[in-house]
């Protein structure tokens, strides 16, 4: 008597999970999360001028960046950096996972892309963030030292980042 008691406890626990169910999938309902809306924000920090140290930075990370995301579990490519203050550039890189269960066919060709967006829609700006190929991929940059300034983090030191009360952060 006890087991088929347990039996039908069991069997009422179950019967909304099973209910919930087929009627998802009845009504074609996708849980699944959508990708992030192309779209591009220009930076506040300023721009830099051409043939300047930070585009060359900004260059070397546009090459960098999307072999490294390409090559990771993740298909990311996180805090890369490139060249010295003032012109310390810092930028990231994702590829979103589909819907339909994959990553895109090339992560390192969105990305390189997402790229020449920022830099084509944000001609010169020391900041840009892109989504690019229907929210496949996104990439953003900045301005390092005026990230920190604008955090509070205080004034760069000679070889890091110093507070306002004399304490130093060397990397």
């Amino acid at each position: 008597m006890a087991r088929a008691r347990a039996t039908v406890v069991l069997a009422l626990a179950l019967l909304p999970v099973a209910l919930l169910t087929a009627a998802a999938a009845g009504t074609g309902a996708d849980y699944r999360r959508p990708a992030p809306s192309p779209g591009h924000k220009c930076g506040a920090q300023g721009t830099y001028a051409p043939g300047s140290a930070y585009e060359a930075n900004l260059r070397r990370l546009a090459t960098s960046v999307p072999r490294n995301a390409n090559a990771s579990g993740c298909r990311c490519s996180p805090g890369n950096h490139a060249g010295e203050r003032p012109d310390n550039v810092a930028a990231s890189a994702y590829c979103y996972w589909r819907p339909d269960g994959g990553w895109p066919s090339d992560c390192a060709a969105c990305i390189a892309r997402a790229f020449e967006e920022a830099q084509r829609l944000c001609p010169y700006h020391r900041q840009a963030m892109v989504v690019a190929d229907g929210g496949e991929c996104s990439v953003s940059f900045h301005d390092v030292q005026q990230r920190e300034q604008s955090m509070g983090l205080g004034s760069p030191g000679p070889r890091g980042i110093c507070s306002r009360q004399g304490s130093c952060i060397i990397p």
